[in-house]
């Protein structure tokens, strides 16, 4: 097959997929509620004079700006079908741990935890003795209790590198 037959065959395709969508964009019926978002979808921008002079002067409230960040997006043809196989790629393909700072590990939803602040540990661990050896020279009973966060146990279970798989990869 010719450069220029693949040339054609390629373009012809694009043109269908994109009008292809247009279509169904305008024939399809809107979703009236998004249960993956549990929200409501943005309604048809208004049009009117006063939107369209906007387009050109700012763009913050003008007709394209909603019609293109709010509408759009959320009436797009098969809208679900598309996240779905975008976090499966992410989470599968792309092996993604999280997804805007929250990963899911055998059910539970947690948060990424940002690196730990050893001078903040350190003072906690001072003001902790501080307060034993008040309570020790004072003759009054007291106990401390440190609990761990849910997120540290689902963490260290599974990550790769602090875990049990860890050590048992390097045994």
């Amino acid at each position: 097959m010719s450069t220029k037959i693949k040339n054609i065959v390629i373009c012809v395709t694009m043109a269908i997929i994109v009008f292809g969508f247009l279509v169904l964009f305008l024939v399809l019926p809107k979703t009236e509620f998004l249960d993956s978002e549990r929200r409501e979808p943005a309604k048809f921008p208004t049009l009117n004079g006063e939107t369209i002079m906007k387009d050109g002067l700012e763009y913050g409230d003008s007709f394209m700006k909603q019609f293109d960040d709010n509408y759009t997006p959320d009436n797009f043809p098969f809208r679900e079908a598309f996240r779905k196989i975008k976090a499966w790629v992410g989470a599968n393909i792309f092996l993604q741990k999280d997804k805007d700072g929250i990963y899911v590990v055998d059910g539970i939803a947690g948060e990424m935890q940002e690196e730990i602040d050893e001078d903040s540990i350190a003072h906690a661990a001072d003001r902790i003795t501080f307060i034993g050896f008040g309570l020790f020279f004072l003759h009054r009973r007291g106990a401390f209790v440190i609990m761990k966060e849910k997120s540290w146990e689902v963490s260290y279970e599974t990550d790769p590198f602090i875990g049990p798989a860890h050590r048992q990869a390097g045994q």
